[in-house]
């Protein structure tokens, strides 16, 4: 019996058919998808769901398991987990001062002050009592003023021969 062309593509056919409808074995492989998260003890957790936690209260401390963002069961723990921490609000108002490379200072503080002798110049930066920052110099700062020597008497004497008489 001579097959024709359209008798082989036929029965390649029906092989194929006859294969999938009575599970015979194929070269396809099954896929399976895996839906994103972490399974433990057959339990599916999506990424970043806690599994487990818990508390206590003898030693207090916290501890847990979780799944992370990459499909991994993580573990932590944490000492004194239930330690309440007491904070100091923020002032709501700016406080007065001065405020100069980058601190605040009081009113009435003398922030810095310098000499330069080379020019005779002396400097400062205050902050005043109204909370402004006060910059001052004054040149020949350090001049000391001419001492003065009070005048000398010499007394004059007299000869014999000038006697008054």
């Amino acid at each position: 019996m001579i097959m024709t062309k359209h008798d082989v593509f036929l029965f390649v056919a029906l092989s194929v058919v006859l294969y999938q409808v009575h599970g015979f074995p194929t070269t396809e492989r099954a896929t399976t998808t895996r839906v994103p998260g972490c399974y433990m003890n057959g339990q599916h957790y999506a990424l970043g769901a806690t599994i487990s936690s818990g508390y206590d209260p003898s030693s207090n401390w916290c501890y847990g398991t979780y799944c992370d963002h990459s499909g991994s069961v993580l573990s932590w723990d944490n000492f004194n987990c239930h330690t309440t921490l007491t904070t100091t609000p923020p002032p709501t108002t700016t406080p007065m001062g001065c405020y100069y490379n980058n601190k605040w200072y009081a009113p009435g503080t003398m922030i810095e002050k310098g000499y330069d002798a080379s020019s005779n110049w002396c400097y400062f930066t205050l902050c005043d009592e109204n909370g402004n920052l006060l910059n001052g110099d004054n040149f020949n700062c350090k001049t000391t003023p001419p001492t003065t020597t009070p005048p000398t008497t010499v007394p004059t004497t007299m000869s014999p021969n000038h006697a008054v008489g």
